[in-house]
């Protein structure tokens, strides 16, 4: 894999061009309940955080944008004695964190000040 990585980024130095990536961020042990529910959400200052970060333009936390393909019932993090039996909120529900591991994802764009009129390097 990171082989393969490494030769497509060969060939897009070599090009003069450039390409986006997604990071994946996964934040263990957060304590429970921090955050709040209305005006300091967690999830609202992982997201104003990330969106500070040159390059991003997208933020996802836990399912993200995948959550509009899920029912409710497929969505939802049941909860049992041990604890929340999933993690599709990503760690965060309604604003306050759980004790699951807090997953974001970041789409960063491509550099955009590249020249149309680039030469390729041999």
């Amino acid at each position: 894999m990171i082989d393969a990585l490494e030769k497509y980024m060969d060939r897009l130095r070599k090009s003069g061009d450039s390409c986006g990536a997604r990071i994946n961020v996964v934040a263990s042990s957060v304590p429970v309940g921090w955050g709040d529910p209305v005006y300091d959400r967690l999830d609202a200052a992982i997201a104003y955080a990330m969106m500070g970060i040159n390059a991003v333009k997208g933020v996802e936390i836990g399912a993200g944008f995948g959550a509009i393909e899920q029912k409710g019932t497929e969505h939802s993090d049941e909860m049992s004695p041990g604890g929340f039996l999933s993690n599709n909120a990503g760690g965060v529900l309604g604003g306050i964190s759980t004790g699951k591991d807090v997953t974001v994802s970041i789409a960063n764009k491509p550099t955009s000040s590249i020249s149309m009129d680039r030469q390729p390097i041999d």
